[in-house]
């Protein structure tokens, strides 16, 4: 009967600690979708669709105020801040103010793999639409130099390397160069 028992015990203890691990890591992986919104999944608050519905009506710029209103209330929606600076890229074609929003969504603290698509976006309208290869020579480098590992970091060194940019491994500890000296950073050389 103590065998009984005791079997009974060991079988009660290891079923709990299997509900126990199944309901931490279900609270867990709730708690990071609800801090980190990482799927750009939008609480379908009010003032949210109060701003989606002023864009949708060509009111851009009360749904610019209000998107922004939004993201001063919720500041981990990282998705508002995105869609203000869409609607100042693709609806008023605000391509200056466009690149304003995208460099201060860049300086969120965002997945390796969103800021690295967020910083080829940016790149895309510096070249594209405002002129400025120096800062998206930058942003290009700073992506391969800090998210090597992500899509978007290939895609960038393959865009350093049609530029004529080689990109070796430097051992040596140099300091950073100044943004715009024309200097390139560790890591990178001028094809020869």
């Amino acid at each position: 009967m103590i065998q009984w028992f005791l079997l009974a015990a060991v079988g009660l203890i290891a079923t709990a600690f299997l509900i126990a691990r199944d309901v931490a890591v279900f609270s867990a992986e709730k708690a990071v979708e609800f801090v980190y919104n990482l799927e750009g999944e939008t609480t379908k608050s009010e003032s949210y669709e109060a701003a989606e519905q002023a864009c949708s009506e060509g009111r851009y710029l009360d749904a610019i105020e209000l998107m922004k209103a939004y993201f001063a209330a919720n500041p981990r929606d990282v998705f508002a801040a995105r869609r203000v600076a869409e609607i100042y890229e693709k609806d008023l074609q605000n391509f200056s103010a466009a690149a304003m929003e995208y460099e201060d969504i860049l300086r969120l603290p965002l997945p390796a793999v969103r800021w690295s698509w967020m910083a080829i976006h940016l790149c895309n309208i510096y070249t594209g639409k405002l002129n400025n290869q120096d800062r998206a020579l930058e942003l290009l480098q700073q992506i391969v130099i800090e998210h090597p590992q992500t899509p978007a970091g290939k895609k960038a060194r393959e865009r350093l390397e049609m530029l004529g940019y080689e990109i070796e491994i430097v051992d040596e500890p140099d300091a950073a160069p100044e943004p715009g000296s024309g200097a390139m950073p560790k890591g990178f050389k001028p094809r020869s």
